[in-house]
């Protein structure tokens, strides 16, 4: 009796490490959150701070992007390691220190060496998380996989009001006389001191506490042998290596398809919001472009909270559709009025809101009906690096070269993009359950 007490006390104690390591891989996510919401807010200041005009320094952008899918390729190659609490560590530390440099670069050349740092950390981080949240959940990790980019919606909604605090802005003297056809002057106008290394710096010591945390565990595994994870669930996989995966390697194109644009499109909206707001003919002020983008991880977060919520009531698939009626609404809206500010901030909302919660609840949703959980999870990774790379280069071009109003074309091209390739998975899964149903009866 005594020792069947002693095992289920062991078992609960288990079960309740796993949820304080599910805390801290939720906090250590929130670099993902971070790199994607500060940029835009900030991306007029540093600017200023290497002396380039803000269309020199977009390229920051696919740099990022590209140091995102290359440290999603490295994590791919050191999972048999089985040293998942060490990978996480050196990815927070490089995450921490690239981005703690970033605004002290002051050049070009640098900056972009250190945001490409900031990628690759971002990339490990997120492939990593995910695998070891796999690991300790193997069985039901619906709802704590989606807790993962809810921990990066929060804090891309806390960057973007740290930015704002810490922007410069030109003030007009109270005896100016100003009108919207002329120009501020150092007679005229000046402008708040640039102190937008503070939020670079914050950042990284808020990922202190997550790098200590995930060092203890890797050192305690080390040193007492404490067997904290299973790796095989990513290792072995015997089911994966057994597979006819034949009959399935559609869906897997369909879904690599389908994740290219999922969070392409979120960053390229987050970081491209403000300059498109600050251009002709809005001509809004860095602040109000800042709390839209606020606002907008700020749906993305309540999105992903809804998500998590309904998931337990409604089915995955009733869900994503509901998902890309919004999605479609909303969309619509910005590219049909988009030199509306009003129709901007609510179509922000609503885009934030309803584009939030393709990754990774499709990727969990496809992995229930084809039971290639890591094959999927690595499938969906990888199509979101190589959307981060290919939608924010191709944005940025478009920005440049033909008109900023090609943002909200993209935004709303690519949600119809989306949706056919939602539709199509949804098809051959009803031929795939067809096929099975008639092999069992």
């Amino acid at each position: 009796m005594c020792s069947l007490y002693s095992s289920n006390l062991l078992m609960e104690s288990t079960e309740s490490m796993k949820y304080f390591q599910l805390v801290w891989l939720c906090w250590a996510f929130c670099l993902n959150g971070f790199n994607n919401g500060i940029i835009g807010p900030s991306l007029p200041d540093l600017a200023e701070n290497i002396h380039r005009h803000v269309n020199e320094i977009n390229v920051i952008l696919p740099t990022t992007s590209a140091g995102n899918f290359i440290g999603i390729l490295i994590s791919s190659a050191c999972l048999k390691f089985k040293s998942m609490y060490l990978f996480i560590t050196v990815s927070l530390l490089l995450g921490a220190i690239a981005t703690f440099f970033i605004p002290l670069a002051g050049n070009l050349t640098n900056t972009l060496i250190l945001f490409f740092l900031q990628g690759l950390s971002k990339g490990l981080v997120d492939a990593y998380c995910y695998a070891l949240c796999l690991c300790l959940f193997p069985s039901n990790h619906n709802w704590q996989m989606l807790s993962l980019p809810v921990a990066s919606a929060f804090s891309g909604l806390t960057i973007a009001f740290i930015v704002r605090a810490f922007q410069s802005h030109s003030i007009i003297y109270s005896n100016a006389n100003i009108t919207s056809i002329t120009e501020c002057t150092k007679d005229t106008c000046y402008t708040t001191p640039n102190r937008i290394s503070y939020p670079y710096m914050i950042v990284s010591l808020i990922l202190v506490p997550p790098i200590l945390a995930f060092f203890y565990y890797f050192i305690e595994e080390l040193l007492k042998k404490v067997k904290r994870v299973d790796y095989t669930v990513i290792l072995d996989l015997p089911s994966v290596r057994s597979v006819n995966l034949k009959g399935k390697l559609a869906f897997i194109i369909l879904i690599f398809l389908f994740h290219i644009p999922v969070y392409g499109s979120i960053i390229t909206y987050s970081h491209l919001l403000t300059l498109y707001g600050i251009s002709s003919p809005l001509f809004q002020s860095k602040s109000v472009m800042a709390t839209i983008t606020a606002l907008f991880w700020g749906s993305v977060l309540l999105g992903r909270i809804t998500n998590v919520f309904l998931s337990r009531y409604i089915s995955m698939q009733v869900l994503l559709t509901l998902n890309f009626v919004g999605l479609v609404i909303f969309t619509t809206t910005l590219f049909l009025f988009k030199f509306e500010i009003a129709y901007i901030w609510v179509g922000s909302s609503g885009y934030g809101f309803f584009q939030s919660s393709f990754l990774p609840s499709v990727m969990t949703w496809a992995g229930s009906f084809l039971e290639l959980d890591v094959i999927i999870l690595y499938t969906s990774l990888m199509a979101n690096g190589v959307g981060e790379i290919v939608i924010p280069y191709t944005a940025v071009l478009m920005f440049q070269h033909i008109s900023h109003k090609v943002l909200m074309i993209l935004i709303f091209s690519l949600s119809l993009i989306e949706l056919g390739l939602f539709l199509a998975i949804c098809y051959l899964k009803r031929i795939h359950n067809k096929k099975n149903n008639h092999i069992i009866f």
